[in-house]
């Protein structure tokens, strides 16, 4: 679990690297020098998967350490990045101090990270970023990709909807001004994209600025980029004085925005946009759809677009002032299911949104007494209301599992989607913040990830290993 003093130490490295390594490679050592001119391509990869045979690979994980070995020497042990396809990255932990470290979808620890050096990204291509802004090969080797010129700083690295993408920022001076280049790069050390801050878009926007807000692109206390995010599909997001641009990568169309509490709700086909308590939507190429022209929320929290449907209690503050009350409507405010007769709440601070079909809603009684209940796509009770305060919602393969617990109380139990108790999950919970977590395989940067009918979570300060039925085994 992401703890407020990683993540301050993580900031704190970030800004003392970059306000005094802002020349690239010519701030390593040697030996790094040497490794930054090796192509992407040469960063080592999983064992398992540099061998053809399944025996092979079994004879080679068997060299690895297993993650619960290594566990038994911290307290406990959290999924930060996971990619179980290829390494995925851990925080084994004692309190706030702690080591990184990469495993693979076996349990096998293919390297420990030494203490004070940060892991910022997930493991793919067979690197990953630190919080120093150089890359990481499989053996804990730190090096830059050999395709970068000295001044680029990188500012992100993910596997999003459109593929695996190393971003980088550079500034370029001239007597005519200062320019800030974005640059995104594929797994082939070549350009996906390029823009810079000359474009009419970042008008309203200080150069200078942006380049130092890409530069030093803090992170919020759930471990969201400020400056420099992604939001779904083909889309990315700059910020900066309160200015945002939007970028299509695909389209490579701009929307730009100033608006002191803008940002975007999600990217599903359809971009949502929140001023508070204004909702925008748009299309693809940023042409803002006339259906929600002067659409306010009657709710403080972020709605959010998922499998075509978004939970909206709204209402129309120009025209004819059409009311719009509670209940799962399309990106064109048609209303699908109407929960108008129930009084919805938020699950912490997370709006209901349908998972594999399945919608988790928190209600409160006449009296507020709080009840919860799972409906499908075709607004009928896959589970009825029952007692209860809904703490975590987490993807499975084909379902959802839902925590609550009991007011004033720690007890702890566990359902899936169709109200099910499990049993065996009694006062065991989730690692991390209330609400619904989010799965990598989104897009997102997520805290669990659904891999071969499994779905793999932080559970009781173990990494665990859970199919759709509730069972799970812990790897650490």
């Amino acid at each position: 679990m992401r703890t407020a003093q990683r993540l301050a130490a993580l900031g704190v490295v970030a800004a003392i690297v970059l306000s005094g390594c802002s020349n690239g490679k010519d701030s390593y050592s040697s030996a790094e020098k040497e490794e930054s001119g090796q192509p992407l391509q040469s960063a080592s990869i999983s064992a398992s998967s540099s061998v053809e045979s399944a025996e092979l690979a079994e004879s080679a994980n068997a060299g690895y350490p297993t993650l619960k070995e290594i566990a038994q020497n911290y307290n406990g042990c959290a999924l930060e990045y996971p990619n179980m396809e290829e390494l995925s990255v851990a925080w084994l932990y004692n309190g706030g101090e702690g080591n990184f470290c990469l495993f693979d979808v076996d349990g096998r620890v293919h390297h420990v990270f030494e203490s004070g050096t940060y892991i910022a990204s997930g493991f793919y291509n067979g690197m990953c970023m630190t919080s120093t802004r150089v890359m990481a090969k499989e053996d804990g080797t730190l090096f830059r990709p050999s395709y970068l010129s000295n001044d680029e700083i990188i500012i992100r690295y993910a596997k999003d909807d459109d593929g695996t993408l190393l971003w980088t920022v550079r500034r370029e001076d001239s007597i005519e001004g200062t320019k800030a280049i974005i640059t995104a790069w594929d797994t082939n050390g070549e350009i996906r994209f390029q823009c810079d801050t000359t474009r009419d878009e970042f008008s309203k926007m200080n150069s200078d600025t942006v380049y130092k807000d890409l530069a030093n692109n803090d992170y919020d206390s759930i471990g969201i980029s400020q400056a420099f995010a992604y939001c779904g599909g083909s889309v990315y997001r700059i910020r900066s004085d309160f200015y945002y641009v939007f970028m299509n990568i695909d389209t490579e169309k701009f929307f730009s925005v100033r608006e002191p509490n803008a940002y975007l709700i999600q990217a599903e086909g359809n971009l949502m946009i929140r001023t508070m308590p204004g909702l925008r939507a748009l299309d693809d190429d940023f042409n803002e759809l006339p259906e929600w022209e002067a659409i306010k929320s009657r709710r403080s929290e972020t709605p959010v677009l998922s499998e075509g449907l978004i939970y909206l209690d709204v209402r129309r503050d120009a025209g004819d002032f059409e009311d719009y009350p509670s209940g799962f409507y399309d990106v064109h405010l048609n209303q699908v299911i109407d929960l108008s007769k129930y009084n919805i709440q938020s699950i912490y601070e997370d709006e209901p949104r349908f998972i594999n079909g399945y919608a988790v809603l928190q209600m409160k009684n006449p009296e507020g007494v709080p009840f919860w209940g799972v409906i499908k796509r075709d607004g009928t009770w896959a589970a009825e209301p029952q007692k209860g305060s809904v703490r975590y919602v987490y993807q499975t393969a084909d379902g959802v599992l839902i925590t609550t617990c009991e007011e004033n109380i720690e007890q702890w139990y566990t359902y899936d989607q169709t109200g099910t108790k499990l049993d065996e999950w009694d006062r065991i919970k989730f690692d991390g913040s209330y609400g619904y977590a989010q799965d990598s395989s989104s897009g997102h940067r997520g805290i669990c990830e659904v891999y071969n009918g499994y779905t793999y979570a932080s559970l009781n300060s173990h990494v665990a290993k859970i199919s759709s039925d509730g069972s799970y085994e812990y790897l650490s």
